[in-house]
């Protein structure tokens, strides 16, 4: 299965959107339920995006790949 995907440059960082996977989607409610839950001010997002990028510079520091299955994991 093709994932459509739109690569956006923001203030120096890439930014990959998905376009039409259910994954995607459900991420995101799982992350605003846990956000409203704890409600920490987008803690919790802002969290999971540190340790996702941080293992992902990690992984290409060592010369590693890092599919996407393994930052979920996260």
């Amino acid at each position: 299965m093709q994932v459509k995907l739109l690569k956006c440059l923001v203030d120096n960082i890439v930014v990959d959107i998905s376009f039409e996977t259910l994954g995607g989607l459900c991420t995101v409610a799982f992350l605003e339920s846990i956000d409203r839950h704890i409600q920490g001010n987008h803690l919790f997002k802002r969290s999971v995006i540190l340790v996702s990028k941080h293992h992902k510079i990690v992984c290409a520091a060592r010369g590693l790949f890092c599919p996407d299955f393994c930052k979920r994991a996260l």
